[in-house]
């Protein structure tokens, strides 16, 4: 029997879903201690990013069900690559905080990753 899931129950399940990955991607990253190691922005948006955004960074169905931004819309790509680091970072309405699991070098791979989505600029 499938049960109706309410708004608190998909906003947990997609934490879970963007946390927990990255949290085994962030301890296999800290375990190299090189930046040779360091995963692709493409690696690390599967990882963190994909259960809310989707592939494509234009939502996933979880992620449209919370009101996620289209990172290949217009309004996020013109926002400054320093805006993007800071909402990844310090995280952006019901989007979390990355800053404890996710480091310097890996939010500056993901906001190269957005910049690499397709869509218009």
């Amino acid at each position: 029997m499938i049960r109706a899931f309410d708004s608190l129950s998909l906003k947990a399940a997609a934490l879970f879903l963007c946390i927990v990955p990255g949290v085994v991607l962030f301890a296999n990253s800290q375990e190299s201690g090189s930046s040779k190691n360091l995963p692709s922005g493409g690696d690390l948006f599967k990882a963190k990013c994909v259960a809310c955004h989707g592939s494509n960074g234009r939502g996933s169905p979880v992620g449209k069900s919370l009101g996620v931004a289209d990172l290949q819309s217009k309004e996020i790509q013109r926002k400054s690559d320093a805006e993007l680091f800071r909402i990844i970072t310090e995280g952006n309405g019901d989007m979390p905080s990355f800053k404890s699991n996710t480091t310097t070098a890996e939010i500056r791979a993901l906001v190269k990753h957005l910049r690499s989505l397709p869509g218009k600029k």
